[in-house]
């Protein structure tokens, strides 16, 4: 209705990159008066003339329903299980031999659903989402839509040709990636894949450079701390955030010794240290682990790559039958709150605020998806102690 930087739901404009929601003063559902949005937009200071146009041909496309349920929901789309990658820590023992069931009509079908519902953050993952050929078209197709979208991807499919793709589309507004070692021997090895390291430092580069939001993860590992110091260092004066992580035990990862929780602490007592260099260099508090809230449990609902929603990409039907919730969005958000997946512990000081962690390391941890995640209850603790937050 705006632009295509803008989204409008109800009397709120909302910034498609995520940088604020704005509550006008004044009814803005009339948007078939353009000429008189517009001006009432630019005295309200959303607008300027010198930078924001009004795009006549989008004025129905970017219009948000008003739904208070959905509005707040979060649908997360695995396009594929298929990666190019064989990453050691691998949750979802991504590999190139995979089979999917979801197709480019499917992924219409629901996003023309959830927009309907009112739903406007829609993101997308994998394995890596640029191995199926029908993605491109899901993102021109996204492009003027109500969506803000976070994508999932290794980096290392993308090239001069193919990265515009997501450079000029206004609805993806952040892209995220993983970078576990700044050595190209290390982090290849790890990763499992020839010049990745390469590859994906390139285009993090030129996304950024562009001014595209790039928010590197990184897993902590016992032997890539002075690898993530260097990576802190290059990373964070550029403007790129960094996400820090310990490897859940499941998966591709279920190698790991049996005394994790223990390797764990070590690493989140380094990511606190990291977490302070990180508000010294950007000049305010940083919340590294658990700066993001991934929603399960709340607001997120995971479709497969088999077209089944389910709690999120390790909480399924092969945990338990109650965790598939069903074939259709209303269906699995009834039957997610159904489930009620709070945490166990209500009397913990950080209870309000800590989003429960998350739930695959309650279930190996505890043995129950309600139970605590003792990595984000240990980072809580050392958080107030070391950060004073």
């Amino acid at each position: 209705m705006i632009n295509s930087d803008y989204l409008i739901m109800g009397n709120h404009v909302i910034k498609r990159d995520g940088s604020k929601i704005i509550k006008a003063n004044f009814d803005i559902l009339d948007y078939k008066n353009n000429v008189l949005i517009k001006e009432k937009l630019m005295n309200a200071g959303i607008l300027s003339s010198d930078k924001d146009h009004l795009a006549e041909d989008l004025h129905t496309n970017l219009v948000i329903k008003e739904n208070h349920i959905f509005n707040n929901m979060r649908l997360f789309i695995q396009i594929t299980n298929k990666c190019n990658l064989k990453c050691k820590h691998c949750y979802a023992e991504s590999s190139f031999d995979e089979q999917d069931e979801i197709q480019f009509e499917d992924v219409i079908n629901i996003l023309d659903e959830a927009i309907d519902l009112g739903i406007w953050r829609i993101d997308f993952t994998g394995g890596e989402i640029f191995l199926k050929d029908y993605f491109y078209d899901v993102l021109e197709y996204i492009k003027f839509k109500p969506i803000s979208s976070l994508i999932f991807t290794n980096l290392t499919l993308l090239n001069d040709n193919n990265i515009d793709s997501i450079i000029r589309n206004p609805a993806i507004r952040e892209i995220i990636t993983s970078i576990d070692y700044f050595s190209a021997d290390k982090h290849n090895e790890f990763r499992g894949g020839i010049d990745a390291f390469s590859k994906t430092l390139n285009n993090v580069n030129k996304l950024n450079n562009e001014g595209k939001k790039v928010t590197v993860n990184t897993m902590v590992l016992n032997d890539n701390h002075d690898d993530i110091l260097e990576m802190i260092n290059y990373f964070i004066p550029k403007g790129i955030d960094m996400h820090f992580d310990t490897v859940i035990n499941c998966g591709r990862a279920k190698c790991y010794k049996e005394d994790r929780f223990n390797q764990d602490k070590e690493n989140v007592n380094f990511i606190a240290s990291c977490a302070g260099r990180i508000q010294k260099l950007k000049n305010h508090k940083y919340n590294s682990i658990d700066s993001i809230s991934c929603g399960v449990g709340e607001n997120l609902i995971f479709l497969n790559n088999h077209n089944r929603f389910q709690v999120c990409p390790g909480i399924n039907e092969n945990v338990g039958m109650k965790y598939y919730l069903g074939n259709h969005i209303i269906e699995a958000y009834h039957n997610l709150k159904k489930l009620n997946l709070n945490c166990d512990v209500k009397h913990c000081k950080y209870y309000e605020k800590c989003s429960y962690g998350c739930k695959m390391r309650s279930m190996l941890y505890h043995n129950s998806i309600n139970g605590p995640d003792d990595v984000i209850c240990y980072f809580n603790r050392i958080k107030e102690e070391k950060l004073n937050v």
